[in-house]
Order: structure tokens, then C-alpha cells, then sequence
């Protein structure tokens, strides 16, 4: 998923994974980890559904024709080219992206949140999270207690564990990958 752009659009629900299921994800990635020598094998993390949101481009020129000047239609083309829509797999995709920054301080993909202001700037510097904004949004709240709980998890493992997690996590887990053309992606969800 190395420098990929996901969008999650505003018909998913939000993030609501507790610390259970983030838990559960990290015991068994770890697990996987220490019985699985060897590295040419993988853990496959179930199927991340996407689809190129450029290709609805009858939406993004309606979008742009919207805007009033020109930095802000340039902004808008930066965000929204090349962006994959996920249509499932996001609460796997968010979560992925939550340990990785508190592995490594900076996840290789970005993720934003349709209905969820400035939430690429949020998500993608998850460790930063202010308890205000965690407070202020339900998405932020149970990223932020994701983000606890991977911390809380980290603090029982020494250096060592931690770079072969963050090693496995970089380049032996893999998402399940499914790309769909269909021009109208809520209909796939």
C-alpha cells in the first residue's frame, strides 16, 4: 500500500473497532511473527475493497466547478486524484495505519475520512492526537482508544520485539486485494 491514497466515503459507518478486536489483530500478527521463520510467507488480512475514485469523473468536475479560484481547485485535484475509495476494509485499513504510526511514526499510505474534517492531517499523525479532538469527534474517539490500546500493547515488548513487528507488519502483511470498476461504488457496499 506504499504511498497509496484511501478515502473512506461518507455511506460507511465510522471507525468503531474497540480495543478488543485492535488487540486481537496485534496478538495475532505477533503470533504469526514468532512461529513463521520464514519470511517468504504472509499474513493476509482480509479483502480491502477499492475502486479509483478519479474514474467518477462526471462528480469531479461537477466538484470543481464549484470552486471560485484556482488554488482551491488545485487543492482539490491533489486530494482527490489518484485516491482509492475504500468501499470494505476500512476499520482493517485504520487500524493497520494506527499501529504502523506507533511503530514507526509515520505510516507509508494516507487515509482521510469523508465525514470527517481535516481528517487526513488527524489520521495520518494519529501519535499527535489531542484528546480534544478525540473528545469532539466519535471516528477520533475510538481511534484514539485504538491508539491506546497499541501503546499499551507496545510498552509489554522489548526493542527487539518491537522492530520485528513493525518488520512484519512493513513487509509480510498483506491486504487481500479487490478492485472493482463498477462506476457506482455504493452499490458493491
Amino acid at each position: 500500500l506504499k504511498n497509496f491514497k484511501f478515502a473512506i466515503p461518507n455511506y460507511q459507518r465510522g471507525y468503531r473497532w474497540t480495543s478488543q478486536q485492535v488487540k486481537e489483530l496485534l496478538d495475532d500478527i505477533w503470533e504469526f511473527s514468532d512461529k513463521e521463520k520464514d519470511t517468504s510467507l504472509i499474513y493476509c488480512i482480509q479483502p480491502l475493497v477499492v475502486c479509483d475514485k478519479k474514474k467518477d469523473t462526471e462528480n469531479l468536475v461537477t466538484d470543481i466547478k464549484k470552486l471560485d479560484n484556482w488554488d482551491d481547485i488545485c487543492k482539490f485535484v491533489k486530494k482527490n486524484i489518484q485516491t482509492w475509495e475504500v468501499i470494505d476494509g476500512q476499520q482493517r485499513l485504520t487500524t493497520i495505519s494506527i499501529i504502523i504510526q506507533m511503530l514507526c511514526k509515520k505510516a507509508p499510505f494516507s487515509l482521510s475520512y469523508d465525514t470527517l474534517p481535516n481528517s487526513e492531517e488527524k489520521i495520518n499523525s494519529i501519535s499527535n492526537l489531542q484528546l480534544s479532538d478525540a473528545n469532539s469527534d466519535i471516528n477520533l474517539h475510538f481511534m484514539n482508544e485504538a491508539k491506546n490500546t497499541v501503546e499499551t500493547w507496545l510498552k509489554n515488548k522489548d526493542g527487539e520485539a518491537k522492530e520485528r513487528m513493525e518488520k512484519t507488519i512493513l513487509e509480510r502483511v498483506k491486504f487481500i486485494w479487490y478492485e472493482t470498476d463498477e462506476d457506482k461504488p455504493i452499490s458493491v457496499f
